[in-house]
């Protein structure tokens, strides 16, 4: 039994050959968070939990990345060796976007492509 689910169901009778009622959880989804989390190779970089029920959009990708980045210039990280930064996240629409390659370019890290 799901801890989180706190409904309590019934066991329902069907006459005959009819097909039971279906019920389905109520408030499946109402204690889900949002983690948007960064790492490198060895230790987690900056994460942050965004506000329920907000999509993760273009522009709040691009925020996300800012961030990321003043947080890598603030701990002033080991992982820029002389190479520069390697970053690495998958094909959604908002990552491969315009806008975010040209950020990308603009903090000077290259981006490992992500096999479909």
């Amino acid at each position: 039994m799901d801890p989180l689910d706190k409904n309590v169901r019934k066991r329902l009778w069907s006459k005959g050959k009819q097909a039971s009622q279906a019920i389905g959880k109520s408030g499946l989804f109402r204690n889900k968070l949002m983690l948007c989390i960064w790492w490198g190779w060895k230790v987690i970089i900056h994460f942050e939990i965004l506000a329920p029920g907000k999509p993760i959009n273009l522009d709040l990708y691009c925020q996300r990345l800012m961030r990321f980045e003043q947080e890598v210039e603030q701990k002033r990280l080991k992982l820029i060796n002389k190479k520069g930064m390697i970053f690495h996240h998958d094909n959604a629409r908002p990552h491969i976007s315009l806008a975010t390659r040209q950020i990308l370019r603009e903090f000077g890290w290259e981006v490992l492509i992500h096999p479909s």
